[in-house]
């Protein structure tokens, strides 16, 4: 008996028209040897894209009343272009100190960015009605089982708020920076950003009579990313340069996905949804250095051997990453996900050595509601795990010429051989599946688990080696380069 069995059918090729129109312009201004201000503002026209060949999606005339909500006449734009998108930015320096070795900078600005609101019109040409066609059955017998004719109900529909308008980012920065010397200098910066109107797919159940499956895509989403930024950089001088820097940032957001179809089902009122962004790192380190090792001898074979050679490093490190926890139900089209309970009093975790990276998620700590609700666990509130890796060469440099050259290397990838653990993911932060409304939870027995190293994810480069992507087991590479 298998659970779901699908057939579904797209209607190709489309033909969809992208227009974009924009200027931009920009003026630099030196009102005194210490001061310069850089200025410029951008206009930026955004219609919603169209359809060639007399094809077109589904626009609607409202989504005030998902219930009342109707398909508006064919030709319809999927939503109304608005004009007055002006985004201005300015920036500034101003050298408060010019003494030598110890020049004081401070620079700054502040800017509006749009967005083009056209990212996920691309899906309503594949995953959506009227582009899509097919139907699901549950609970049929395997193989042999028969579907049933198509209903336009079952499928997605992925509509848009008619009055959409062009999401946009307020951004903003201050930089001081100091120099140590002829050829050190330190800075530190503060970094914000806050979006606004940003795009926001929500996946909505029976909520009208001609469509039961709506992908409605608004401005609701939201943003907020605030940083310090530390950065000590040595320029190279007596053979060493050296550059490290350090990162305290906090990003949080409503909606993190930029595809639609990763949009999980989501409560209408979104300020549950408030929280870490998905990518949402609060503290990163890296550090570079590269060294030209010196000559023990001028002339001679001493100098034949050892001349040419560098050795460089590279160190990355950061905090875990955010986990999102949830239970999946199937939808005629896909999966829909939902957020459990969390049990009071359990710990989200549990401590075990025999676990890849010795811990786990602890099941045991959620509940999954009666019915098909949102619970009341928080939008990635765990965590998964920390990183770091430290990276080295040493490479020799045979000049023939003036333009001509060859290097040798030899690089150690993750050469401490430190295990990074890929943070559980997919199908690994599901708790598991209710088939029915009503119905159990047959539990996910690898919920919680990491899956593999970093290195060896699929999702993260799917196991080329770690000279292809960070977070593999310790690996060497030998190279020759021809430069010329």
């Amino acid at each position: 008996m298998a659970a779901r069995v699908s057939v579904f059918n797209r209607i190709g090729p489309q033909h969809p028209g992208f227009n974009n129109v924009s200027f931009y312009g920009q003026d630099h201004w030196k009102t005194t040897s210490k001061v310069s201000l850089t200025y410029g503002v951008r206009w930026e026209v955004n219609p919603s894209p169209g359809m060639r060949r007399d094809q077109n999606a589904f626009a609607v005339n409202q989504v005030t009343d998902i219930s009342e909500m109707k398909v508006a006449p064919h030709a319809t734009p999927l939503w109304k272009t608005t004009y007055g998108n002006f985004a201005p930015r300015i920036g500034f320096a101003y050298q408060l100190s010019d003494d030598s070795g110890k020049e004081l900078v401070l620079r700054g600005g502040v800017g509006l960015l749009y967005d083009t609101g056209q990212d996920r019109v691309g899906e309503v040409l594949t995953d959506s009605l009227p582009f899509l066609s097919g139907s699901s059955v549950f609970s049929s017998p395997f193989p042999g089982g028969l579907l049933r004719a198509n209903i336009p109900g079952d499928l997605p529909l992925s509509i848009f708020d008619p009055h959409l308008k062009l999401p946009y980012t307020f951004t903003w920065n201050l930089t001081m920076q100091r120099a140590l010397g002829s050829s050190q200098s330190i800075s530190t910066s503060y970094v914000g950003s806050v979006g606004r109107r940003l795009l926001s797919t929500q996946t909505l159940f029976g909520r009208n009579p001609e469509f039961s499956f709506i992908r409605l895509t608004t401005n609701a989403g939201k943003s907020n990313y605030q940083s310090m930024q530390v950065q000590f950089d040595r320029r190279l001088d007596r053979r060493l340069w050296s550059l490290i820097s350090y990162t305290w940032s906090k990003s949080l957001d409503n909606t993190s996905p930029d595809s639609a179809a990763n949009a999980l089902l989501a409560s209408t009122e979104l300020g549950n949804d408030w929280g870490p962004s998905d990518f949402d790192v609060r503290h990163t380190l890296t550090g570079a250095l590269s060294y030209e090792i010196p000559v023990p001898t001028t002339t001679g074979v001493g100098n034949a051997l050892f001349s040419n050679w560098t050795f460089d490093s590279i160190f990355n490190a950061r905090s875990a990453r955010p986990l999102n926890v949830v239970y999946d139900f199937p939808t005629t089209f896909g999966f829909a996900y939902l957020r459990p309970n969390l049990v009071s009093g359990v710990p989200l975790y549990l401590l075990d050595s025999s676990a890849a990276g010795g811990r786990s998620i602890n099941a045991a700590a959620f509940v999954v509601p009666l019915e098909l609700n949102q619970g009341d666990l928080g939008r990635n509130a765990l965590r998964g795990f920390p990183f770091y890796q430290i990276d080295i060469a040493l490479r020799r440099k045979f000049n023939f010429s003036e333009f001509v050259s060859l290097q040798l290397q030899v690089d150690a990838y993750n050469v401490m051989n430190h295990p990074n653990f890929d943070d559980p993911s997919g199908i690994d932060l599901s708790l598991g599946t209710k088939f029915a409304t009503s119905g159990p939870l047959h539990p996910n027995v690898t919920f919680g688990e990491s899956a593999s190293l970093v290195g060896r994810s699929v999702l993260r480069g799917g196991g080329f080696g770690s000279f292809y992507g960070p977070g593999g087991a310790r690996a060497l590479r030998l190279s020759l380069k021809l430069v010329f």
